[in-house]
């Protein structure tokens, strides 16, 4: 069985005209991010994979929470199809990771996140805040 830790991405700017798949990190979300990676460095939790949406946003987190482990270049994978707001994708996607792989991190964004942790931990969880971090 997986382990699965959950993690949306930081907070993003919006600049009008610019396509959300374009969007980049805040000053906030920067700092999100870097205190974030702090947090799961001091949780000594290691992944076997993670994924992470293809999404600009998306891969500066990852890069801001991972970039102090020495592997985690070779760990990341960018998928498009995590670009995707809908939980049935995002689980359908999870299915469909090699069980080799047995603790994953996942990348991504809500509402699809939100959803797909509320239906793990079977409770109603509150919708995810930039930069959360969940391990149904």
């Amino acid at each position: 069985m997986k382990q699965l830790t959950l993690i949306r991405h930081a907070q993003a700017g919006q600049i009008i005209g610019q396509r959300d798949f374009e969007r980049t990190l805040s000053d906030r979300g920067q700092l999100e991010a870097q205190s974030m990676g702090l947090w799961l460095r001091a949780q000594h939790l290691q992944f076997d994979r993670i994924f992470c949406s293809t999404a600009q946003r998306a891969r500066q987190t990852a890069h801001l929470l991972f970039a102090e482990q020495d592997d985690h270049k070779s760990k990341v994978n960018h998928d498009p199809l995590l670009y995707d707001f809908d939980m049935n994708s995002v689980f359908h996607f999870i299915e469909c990771v090699d069980d080799d792989f047995r603790h994953i991190a996942l990348v991504g964004h809500n509402p699809a996140l939100s959803d797909l942790a509320a239906l793990l931990c079977s409770s109603s969880t509150p919708h995810l805040p930039t930069c959360a971090i969940v391990q149904p």
